[in-house]
């Protein structure tokens, strides 16, 4: 499969700070959507007349099947309820290959919560908060999609609570919250000053799978 020079194509991210990987290029646009906003934000793409919508982004593991920067084009996205939808086979081969190093295919469940483990029984071994929207989306506008995620969070390295619990309805981060929780308990800015130094480590790789990804190679 090969794309012509033209091919226009949307980017669909969870996270407003998930846009800075993706390298600006005058074919790529970019929209961000946290939960169910992600199917109004690729409602903005198929607009802009995209000829194809990939979900780009974070996800994080549910088994350990997943560690922290693994590549995952998942085989099957699936709601809350266990609706499983097809990833484009034709897409993540295409871009499998312009990876061109070791990819994930297990499951990914797309949650309204963070969650760090799920029962073996669901099929599913990743989790983010905009994959089944954007797809419900691009469905309806007949536009191709594929869904690729980097590892963050995983089974050694979950994200603390007292973070989850700083979030607000967008995914950013309260400030104020966070002071609050950790004037409340101090000794968790050890497991804070981790969990950056993995984000860290782990946007550096979103930002080498991007330029992998969207530029040509």
């Amino acid at each position: 499969m090969v794309f012509k020079k033209s091919t226009k194509i949307g980017v669909i991210v969870g996270l407003n700070r998930e846009k800075k990987s993706i390298p600006n290029h005058k074919n790529i646009i970019v929209e961000s959507g946290y939960s169910f906003n992600a199917y109004l934000a690729t409602k903005k793409l198929i607009i802009q007349n995209v000829d194809l919508i990939v979900n780009f982004g974070f996800a994080g593991a549910l088994t350990n099947n997943l560690k922290n920067c693994d590549i995952l084009i998942p085989k099957k996205i699936c709601n809350e309820n266990f609706s499983f939808k097809n990833n484009s086979n034709l897409l993540s081969i295409y871009f499998k290959k312009k990876i061109n190093e070791k990819v994930k295919t297990e499951n990914l469940l797309t949650s309204k919560k963070i969650l760090k483990k799920i029962s073996r029984d669901k099929k599913v071994s990743a989790v983010d908060m905009e994959a089944f929207y954007a797809y419900k989306a691009a469905s309806e506008g007949k536009i191709p999609f594929v869904s690729i995620k980097v590892i963050f969070d995983d089974s050694d390295n979950p994200i603390p609570e007292f973070i989850i619990k700083s979030l607000n309805s967008e995914g950013n981060l309260r400030y104020i919250q966070l002071f609050l929780e950790l004037l409340a308990r101090p000794f968790d800015v050890f497991r804070l000053i981790r969990i950056n130094k993995l984000y860290r480590k782990s946007i550096v790789k979103l930002e080498k799978v991007a330029n992998k990804i969207f530029l040509d190679n």
